[in-house]
């Protein structure tokens, strides 16, 4: 047979739910790793340790559905019924994208919500944690908290603070010091401008959600 009508595809972070269904009389599962690293090279390594293809986080069901017409397209006519549309590349320079969970997630505002919530939550925290260890000098703090914060403001909308926090980790990954508390200093106001936003956003969820 084909090799898409005998494989599954195994997410290297168990995404998706593996269905009796669609795995009987499989040989091998392909794996897709699905990384927050999206630094040049991060493709390679994943290759170069035995995964069969790489995906970049924020995972986008733009990009879900290819991968699985690629590997297997039986299964992905199982998984995805509907046909994902071609979206846009986001533009990472605004502070806050609004239409980014809803590709994500679907049109939930009760999750969208929570998800808002969550991450102005914990992001305030992740980003004095940052700072603070920046200007001790830990950078391997830094870039652990960087990456963290990376994932969680692309996952919501907030660009570009996760631009600037993949800046912090990379930098701080070259033990560029000074380069980082640069970085560094714009990363409050980056932040306040994404919550601002995102407060006036869960105030609109919060009505709409009452109604």
């Amino acid at each position: 047979p084909a090799r898409g009508e005998s494989l599954w595809m195994a997410w290297a972070n168990r995404s998706l739910p593996v269905s009796p269904k669609i795995i009987t009389g499989i040989s091998r599962l392909p794996i897709v790793a699905i990384t927050a690293n999206a630094m040049m090279g991060e493709s390679a390594r994943c290759l170069a340790h035995g995964m069969d293809d790489y995906l970049s986080k924020p995972l986008r069901m733009s990009d879900l559905a290819p991968m699985l017409n690629k590997w297997l397209p039986q299964a992905s006519a199982l998984l995805q019924p509907a046909v994902v549309a071609q979206q846009a590349a986001p533009d990472l320079t605004v502070a806050w994208a609004p239409d980014t969970l809803e590709m994500m997630v679907g049109n939930n505002p009760s999750m969208h919500h929570k998800l808002l919530e969550r991450f102005l939550a914990n992001a305030q925290g992740q980003v004095g944690a940052i700072v603070l260890a920046v200007a001790a000098g830990d950078l391997c703090a830094a870039i652990d908290m960087a990456h963290s914060l990376k994932s969680a403001a692309r996952m919501v909308g907030a660009l570009r603070l996760g631009e600037l926090c993949e800046a912090i980790e990379t930098v701080g990954d070259g033990g560029d010091l000074a380069h980082c508390q640069r970085l560094c200093q714009g990363l409050d106001a980056t932040f306040a401008e994404a919550r601002a936003h995102i407060k006036i956003h869960i105030e609109a969820l919060t009505l709409s959600i009452q109604i």
